[in-house]
């Protein structure tokens, strides 16, 4: 338990980072591949540009274009956005994400996040999809990215604070009160929860430990799980609403123990009959 604990304390160089790098460079590289370049940093798509884009995307433009205008290339110029407008538009989409994505997720620029991404959908869904198909098509699900890594994050520390929450009980025979109990001789500090920054949550229940965050509602509710545990998975820094109900989710995100496997929802079930005869009595 001791090696594996200074196995994953040695991954702990920091924070995950984020580099989109990559991304703006393909991004970039598609544009120079389905526009025209008037040599100025700008020109207009070309047919064979939306058919890229169709391939890499999985979407059919085409569908959402009168196939008249398929033909005639002012026409898409009149529609979709030109080299550069697309090119800004993506550039400033990147760089207010990254910038209002940095540092924990406690100190994210919430406001500036949800504006960025309702922004997106709009391009999307909206009015402008067609105007800006390359950056509602290609630009990436930025907070998506970075809760993944914090979701990582929290896991990590959450096997350290197990596995010290182990050994504790080893040594003592019974479980800590505290997590302050851990420190420093199995735990070099108690890690802060995600979603508020303040120390992980954890209580003994009918002698039983729980430790948890807040999840995604951000606020405390004794260790109490979600009806349904995958909901209390931070997919998004956001309220997360139930699928069916609409209503938003509550309860705790439950890192250790594992809760029991829960069953699926109805909207979840396959529906299955058996319809397979009886076996013939000499194959029984």
């Amino acid at each position: 338990m001791r090696s594996l604990a200074h196995r994953i304390a040695a991954w702990r160089g920091g924070n995950i980072a984020m580099d989109f790098t990559s991304e703006r460079a393909l991004f970039d590289d598609i544009l120079q591949r389905s526009y025209t370049d008037d040599g100025h940093g700008d020109g207009h798509v070309t047919a064979a540009g939306l058919n890229l884009t169709n391939n890499i995307a999985g979407k059919k433009p085409a569908d959402s274009i009168a196939s008249a205008t398929w033909l005639v290339g002012p026409g898409l110029s009149a529609l979709i956005a030109g080299r550069a407008e697309t090119r800004e538009l993506a550039d400033r989409f990147y760089n207010e994400m990254i910038s209002a994505h940095q540092g924990p997720p406690w100190t994210w620029d919430a406001e500036t996040i949800k504006a960025s991404e309702d922004w997106l959908k709009e391009l999307a869904q909206g009015k402008l999809a067609i105007r800006y198909l390359f950056p509602s098509l290609l630009l990436p699900s930025i907070s998506h990215v970075a809760s993944v890594a914090e979701r990582s994050i929290q896991w990590r520390d959450a096997t350290e604070v197990a596995i010290a929450l182990v050994l504790f009980q080893r040594r003592h025979g019974a479980w800590p009160q505290t997590l302050d109990e851990l420190v420093p001789d199995l735990l070099p500090a108690v890690p802060p929860d995600r979603f508020d920054g303040q120390p992980l949550r954890y209580i003994v229940r009918d002698r039983h430990p729980v430790l948890y965050s807040l999840g995604n509602d951000r606020d405390d509710d004794g260790g109490r799980p979600a009806g349904s545990p995958n909901q209390a998975i931070p997919g998004a820094y956001g309220p997360v609403k139930h699928p069916m109900t609409g209503t938003e989710h509550d309860g705790d995100w439950i890192l250790w123990p594992p809760l029991p496997p829960q069953p699926a929802p109805p909207w979840e079930e396959e529906v299955t009959s058996d319809t397979t005869e009886p076996a013939p009595a000499s194959e029984q």
